[in-house]
């Protein structure tokens, strides 16, 4: 039996490591109370090692920080495309503007 297989819409939902962490330990409950044993596969080192070490002790975004920062990134990219004499930037360049943004930021 396969757990955790197209539980979200990638296209509309938001799926955080906070989630995946919080859903894969019950599936690991859930297999070990049956008396099997759970094997992880697939996925990113960087989830791997929140699952077996556990989250951070940090609260979620609020939401009004969140849209702040997805306006900011906004403008930053409209900025970059009027810079670089273009309508809308490419995904590199748009992830480039992105980056230099949170960088000021510190």
């Amino acid at each position: 039996v396969h757990h955790l297989l197209d539980v979200r819409d990638p296209l509309t939902d938001d799926y955080s490591a906070g989630d995946f962490h919080d859903e894969a330990r019950a599936a690991i409950d859930n297999i070990l109370a049956r008396g099997r044993c759970p094997i992880v596969v697939g996925g990113t080192g960087f989830y791997l090692k929140l699952l077996m070490r556990g989250k951070p002790a940090t609260g979620k975004t609020c939401p009004e920080v969140a849209q702040k920062v997805k306006d900011a990134i906004t403008q930053a990219w409209a900025r970059a495309a009027t810079a670089a004499g273009v309508e809308d930037l490419g995904a590199e360049a748009r992830w480039e503007a992105a980056v230099a943004l949170l960088g000021c930021w510190g």
